[in-house]
């Protein structure tokens, strides 16, 4: 059944990120302990929603290869964009300023996708 047809059903699955790691725009490192869910629904992955903490974003495809997905968006602040890594499977959290210059970047994991 098409996408957006009547009685068509969008199966939604989430996946929790764990952020273990965040560097300042200097190189500073420090331990971080942030959570962020990923929501996606299937068969359309082009948009995701992404929730951590007060931020709550659709996060647009941008590009993919057989070794990464990055996806990013627009906030009032800045921007974010989220780079999953599929070997080894890591993530990478970046913002960036209104300034156009990285403020921040959070490095952890993601589980899988599961039904929500």
């Amino acid at each position: 059944m098409a996408l957006g047809a009547p009685g068509a059903a969008l199966a939604f699955q989430t996946a929790d990120c764990r952020f273990d790691q965040r560097c300042a725009s200097d190189g500073l490192c420090e331990p971080a302990e942030v959570v962020a869910r990923i929501q996606r629904s299937t068969p359309i992955d082009a948009v995701i929603g992404f929730h951590m903490g007060d931020i709550d974003l659709g996060l647009s495809l941008l590009d993919f290869d057989s070794t990464h997905v990055l996806w990013g968006a627009d906030h009032d602040s800045g921007a974010f964009m989220l780079r999953i890594e599929r070997a080894p499977p890591t993530v990478e959290l970046t913002f960036v300023g209104l300034d156009g210059k990285v403020d921040w970047v959070m490095h952890g994991n993601c589980g899988d996708f599961q039904d929500a």
